[in-house]
């Protein structure tokens, strides 16, 4: 057994080559960005959903793990209220993974 591989969100050629070789999963290490850095651009809304289609790794998942890094930290978000009850709602209910700030 191979041990699973994952590769940062880079950009198409990258993506392709991975996959090329063998199952590779990806990582994103902003989930829950919905504009902390820009007003006008998001990881959650611009980069990632982009990104993910657009390199053609949507499908990745079905072979390889999926790994997701929280933007800041949780306890951030609950005293800021970053990134809002509709991010979280979000995730709950489009993904099924473990995510973990530590």
């Amino acid at each position: 057994m191979e041990t699973p591989l994952i590769t940062l969100l880079t950009d198409r050629k990258t993506q392709q080559y991975t996959l090329s070789k063998r199952p590779v999963g990806w990582c994103i290490d902003c989930l829950g960005d919905l504009g902390g850095f820009d007003d006008n651009w998001s990881h959650m809304y611009d980069y990632y959903p982009q990104g993910i289609v657009g390199f053609g790794i949507q499908d990745a998942w079905r072979k390889a793990p999926i790994s997701l890094e929280v933007c800041w930290v949780m306890q951030k978000w609950k005293d800021e209220g970053v990134p809002g009850k509709s991010s979280y709602c979000h995730r709950r209910a489009n993904y099924r993974w473990m995510v973990s700030d530590g």
